[in-house]
């Protein structure tokens, strides 16, 4: 897809200098990102702090630099071949822009190529996304807009669950959602009970303090322990939807590694770690979240709120030790 998100990439922070933003674990996260519905992913080094290949990468190409400016000559008028910006008004051709915008201005009297004065034209000025600053997707503030904030209590988890598998799985739903689960090739259940995740999850004590320190867990567990402590973060409605989230991205971690689960009748989330799981996050949203492009909503949640959600959850999972694969979003190419 020539319009595929993509999601990810590696970037490198040091705990000891991280602020009080946080999740729930202490750990700051600050935000690399721009604000653009691009992402890339890369695996972070080993070792961190090695920067020895990065420094000589930037030496050599300082030196590659200096080494073109030193045979670089000036133009010579009938070097025709590359003068590629050419006037409209007659046959002159120019270096550059702005020779090309003088002439225009001195010449013709015309200010069509441009409002602004002589030099380099300034790129587009974007406007910065205040809703996506102030409820930053990486950390817990997005969870504080006014939708999506609050505190769901612990009686209160296991009807949300349920509610969550009614909406997925229910014949009840006015949204059609069987028709979708089928077209994406996911387990159909008639019963909460027979879930390998809901219902394992309904059954939990939902202890919103524990930590896990052993960093391979199983897949499952290390999802059932971001959505327990995101119930102290949102309200009731929103975590419903947290856990309808949850559950897709689970069941598409497990279509597309069905064949690389190491225990007979048991699923890969069961009994594998999370360790590659953002890896697959862009197939997640374009492929199979959004494989129509003219869908707006899909399972009540729109293209963008999916995107948050996931670098939400696998920002988490970094900052946690469950992965080194850290998200991030690109700029689209013009």
């Amino acid at each position: 897809m020539d319009n595929k998100t993509n999601i990810m990439q590696n970037t490198q922070i040091d705990n000891n200098q991280m602020n009080p933003n946080q999740f729930p674990n202490g750990i700051f996260c600050q935000n690399p990102f721009q604000i653009l519905p691009e992402l890339n992913f890369q695996k972070n080094s080993e070792n961190k702090n090695d920067n020895t290949n990065i420094n000589q990468e930037e030496n050599m190409k300082d030196t590659e630099m200096n080494n073109q400016k030193k045979i670089r000559k000036r133009a010579k008028k009938n070097e025709s071949d590359i003068r590629n910006y050419k006037c409209s008004y007659c046959d002159k051709s120019y270096l550059s822009y702005p020779a090309l915008y003088t002439h225009c201005k001195q010449k013709h009297n015309t200010n069509n190529h441009s409002e602004r004065g002589r030099g380099r034209p300034k790129k587009e000025q974007v406007e910065p996304n205040m809703d996506k600053i102030r409820y930053d997707p990486l950390t817990v503030n997005y969870f504080e807009r006014e939708d999506r904030k609050g505190n769901t209590k612990v009686e209160e988890i296991n009807e949300c669950v349920k509610k969550a598998f009614a909406f997925l799985y229910g014949n009840e739903t006015e949204n059609n959602n069987q028709e979708k689960i089928k077209e994406r090739n996911m387990k159909e259940y008639t019963k909460i009970e027979d879930h390998p995740f809901l219902g394992k999850f309904l059954g939990d004590e939902h202890d919103i303090n524990k930590t896990y320190e052993d960093e391979k867990l199983p897949t499952d567990l290390v999802l059932m322990n971001y959505l327990n402590k995101m119930t102290s973060h949102c309200n009731e409605k929103y975590f419903e939807k947290l856990i309808i989230f949850v559950t897709l991205f689970r069941e598409f971690i497990n279509i597309i590694n069905k064949d690389k689960a190491k225990e007979k009748d048991k699923e890969f989330t069961e009994t594998e770690e999370a360790e590659d799981v953002p890896e697959s996050s862009n197939e997640f949203i374009t492929d199979f979240l959004f494989p129509n492009e003219d869908e707006e909503f899909v399972f009540d949640m729109s293209k963008e709120e999916s995107i948050d959600l996931t670098r939400n959850l696998c920002n988490w999972m970094y900052l946690n030790n469950f992965t080194c694969s850290k998200l991030f979003l690109l700029e689209k190419e013009k």
